[in-house]
């Protein structure tokens, strides 16, 4: 009964604003404790000893990604990014950190320069059609916006 309780305080506070009042979750950075990840605590000590697999990076970003920890899954596919040589898997990561900025993060504008260079790199590629899209639709928005 008390752990069920404890679950049920929690889900409570996750649906607060900071200010207490109910509303939209903020973002926040993943805080190992509270998640009780024991996948993460592995793999975070596997990455302290190989700090340049992407494998296992790849796979902490997936995870924070999955529990809607999108600046610490930002942070570790930019770190990824710097690590991947040119390729389908940078363009990937490319596309995941685009796709994060774009529909987790609901703010396009903020992903143009990782659109741009999606295009640039890989310019026939699936992600590529992706990121004209989206920068298609941000021009136009900004068009919209500054002829009102």
């Amino acid at each position: 009964i008390v752990s069920m309780l404890v679950q049920t305080i929690s889900n409570f506070d996750d649906g607060l604003t900071q200010d207490g009042k109910a509303g939209p979750k903020t973002e926040r950075l993943f805080d190992e404790s509270k998640a009780g990840r024991p996948e993460i605590r592995q793999l975070m000590g596997q990455l302290a000893k190989q700090p340049e697999n992407g494998t296992i990076r790849s796979r902490i970003a997936e995870i924070y990604l999955s529990l809607a920890y999108y600046e610490s899954a930002l942070s570790e596919y930019r770190r990824l990014e710097e690590i991947v040589p040119r390729g389908y898997d940078h363009a990937q990561v490319l596309h995941k950190i685009a796709y994060i900025i774009v529909e987790k993060k609901n703010q396009p504008q903020l992903a143009v320069s990782t659109l741009r260079q999606i295009v640039r790199l890989y310019p026939k590629s699936y992600f590529a059609a992706y990121a004209r899209r989206w920068l298609n639709h941000v021009e136009a928005h900004t068009v919209i916006t500054n002829e009102e």
